[in-house]
């Protein structure tokens, strides 16, 4: 019986490797390390199921990684290395006389433990005096570096589980800081094939550092007036939240306190006397549906009136169906009127009188305010 190992890289492509044996398996308190020995490859490593190096082609990348930069920076004495455990970065930068110090830090301590043993060939670039390895997060060690190396090596493997934070900006930052001025950074990209089935594959993650981030600037009351437009903190989040893709909202702590023990018309008219149109509260529900692309839509009638949240571009009939699939699955039409409009014109009959109650087909994309009365017939 033959046995192979599977790699996915998309739903149509996967990378096979007859296997003539396990060699290793343990999990430690951050991946799950596999070693197999096979026909082709020799001897390869997986951690949490991907093929991190072999025997065989492991020095295409270490050399790649190492004397490209070298040959670019006129002197290299001090040298980081992210991740790079197995030695292998490490083994390609001691032939450089001229560097001093590397320091690799590789927060598995198991994982180099089975390179050392499986892979000693490889693993024999740690044992250089100049190699000095950190069993500790790299993002917190590089918190405490500055100006202090010429070239970092990104080695750590693609952006899940433990190496999840080595792709941040704040990771980039910290490296940034730690370089010297003439420093080199190298890091791997991953494939250039597959990014849209990596974005893919990295939403079935639940990622924290792939969330949506919303930025809350607390601000003194003399600063909501104007939204904190001249606030010089304000505007500096705003311009980095801009660069990023973030939202901004402007928000006292303080003045949030005290409307909270309010009820609804003494916080309408609290808010008021402070020449403002809304809470903190209301600009974060605001932040929060525009960063995630929501809008809602209402539904109304004698006794009830309900918003139902749906995503920007649904159409009438995928809309209905968030009330019940009879709506969508039986959908005839859509009467719609604007809520502005709705209020503007104290009734529904009012509004049609003046023409703005429409009826709108299956091809209509739904608009935040919506008031709607479908029609349907199962």
């Amino acid at each position: 019986m033959e046995i192979w190992f599977s790699e996915n890289h998309s739903p149509h492509v996967r990378f096979d490797i007859r296997v003539e044996r396990q060699l290793y398996s343990a999990e430690s308190e951050y991946q799950r390390i596999d070693v197999f020995a096979s026909p082709e490859f020799g001897k390869f490593l997986t951690l949490d199921g991907s093929v991190i190096f072999s025997e065989q082609d492991c020095f295409i990348y270490n050399e790649m990684v190492v004397h490209v930069p070298m040959s670019v920076h006129p002197h290299v004495e001090k040298v980081l290395i992210i991740g790079g455990g197995d030695g292998g970065v490490a083994k390609e930068l001691i032939n450089y006389d001229t560097v001093k110090c590397i320091d690799i830090v590789e927060q598995d301590a198991m994982f180099i433990e089975a390179c050392k043993e499986f892979f000693p060939e490889t693993a024999k670039g740690l044992d250089d005096e100049r190699v000095h390895v950190y069993n500790t997060d790299a993002l917190r060690f590089l918190r405490s570096q500055s100006d202090v190396y010429d070239l970092i090596i990104n080695d750590a493997t693609d952006p899940f589980g433990a190496s999840e934070g080595f792709f941040t900006r704040e990771f980039y930052g910290n490296c940034y800081k730690a370089l010297k001025d003439d420093g080199i950074l190298v890091y791997q990209h991953g494939s250039p094939f597959y990014d849209e089935d990596e974005q893919a594959w990295l939403a079935e993650y639940n990622l924290l550092t792939a969330k949506p981030v919303i930025f809350a600037a607390n601000v003194s009351e003399d600063d909501l007036a104007d939204d904190g437009a001249s606030n010089e903190g304000v505007q500096a989040v705003r311009e980095y939240a801009k660069e990023e893709d973030c939202e901004v909202f402007v928000v006292c702590a303080k003045i949030e306190e005290e409307i909270s023990e309010l009820d609804d018309a003494d916080k309408k008219e609290f808010l008021a006397d402070l020449g403002l149109s809304e809470s903190g509260l209301d600009k974060l529900i605001r932040a929060s549906y525009s960063l995630l692309g929501l809008i809602s839509y209402l539904t109304a009638g004698p006794t009830e009136t309900r918003a139902w949240t749906i995503t920007k571009g649904t159409k009438a009939p995928q809309a209905a169906g968030k009330i019940h699939s009879d709506f969508e699955r039986g959908f005839i039409r859509a009467e719609i009127v604007s809520f502005d409009d709705l209020v503007a014109c104290g009734s529904k009959a009012a509004a049609r009188e003046k023409g703005l109650v429409r009826l709108e087909g299956k091809d209509y994309v739904m608009q935040d305010g919506d008031v709607v009365e479908f029609r349907f017939n199962v």
